[in-house]
């Protein structure tokens, strides 16, 4: 079992994954469009791929504070 501390350290650095990699999907979502008036595909693609990992990156972290606030030992009862 964690310590409450441990766990609360878990919960903040999950959601400071989850604004990080929102950050950048946006800033990727930028690119994409900056590019695409550009006709530069190469990295519209390059740039939709990071999106999406970052995308995916968010809805685990996403995952993981629901289940930091969901365990009966959690620190973030709701």
């Amino acid at each position: 079992m964690k310590s409450q501390m441990r766990q609360n350290a878990d919960y903040q650095m999950a959601q400071l994954s989850i604004f990080v990699h929102g950050v950048l999907t946006a800033f990727h979502c930028l690119g994409i469009i900056y590019n695409a008036r550009r006709r530069n595909w190469i990295d519209v693609a390059v740039h939709g791929g990071a999106a999406a990992y970052d995308l995916y990156s968010v809805s685990r972290h996403v995952r993981q504070v629901g289940e930091l606030c969901t365990h009966d030992t959690g620190i973030m009862q709701r």
